[in-house]
């Protein structure tokens, strides 16, 4: 996801908020420390109200990257920012403990905990796209709108009205 919804070089913030101005801000992110396949999540803000135009801004995103992919320098970059962010995470105790205890607790070994560098130097701009075409599928998501409420047409008092002739 940091091609598509990590930071200021993400596709979605390039689109969204530079291009087309249709959010204020957006991004995006995973999570697969589960036993299943994880969670794909996506966020955007729309100053204007324009749903309609951020959510099919974000299927166009991730559309181009299931049909078209990734670049080089796009794979590059992400490569370089999950390395950087795996050697900070080891400096500190308990991202250490955190690593090592979300692989455990799903059935992971250490030895595929420390192997996990190899694995991301390994990924190719084809298996990203492979992942796209399978996990980013817009008839498999679950969108949702929040919006402010409606004022109503008669408002409700907080309080009920005192009543000056009770005691």
């Amino acid at each position: 996801m940091a091609i598509v919804g990590d930071g200021a070089t993400g596709r979605l913030v390039r689109k969204l908020v530079l291009d087309d101005k249709v959010a204020s801000s957006v991004g995006g992110g995973y999570w697969g420390s589960g036993f299943d396949s994880g969670l794909i999540t996506l966020q955007a803000v729309a100053p204007h109200g324009d749903l309609d135009s951020v959510e099919h801004g974000i299927d166009r995103v991730l559309e181009d990257v299931r049909r078209n992919g990734v670049s080089d320098m796009e794979l590059a970059r992400a490569k370089k920012a999950a390395r950087v962010r795996y050697i900070f995470e080891s400096d500190e105790q308990d991202k250490l403990a955190n690593r090592y205890g979300r692989a455990l607790s799903v059935g992971l070994s250490i030895e595929r905990v420390e192997r996990w560098p190899d694995a991301i130097a390994a990924v190719t701009a084809a298996d990203i796209q492979a992942a796209a075409e399978t996990y980013l599928d817009a008839r498999r998501s679950v969108t949702g709108w929040l919006l402010p409420e409606r004022a109503s047409a008669t408002p409700i008092p907080m309080h009920a009205p005192v009543n000056a002739g009770t005691p």
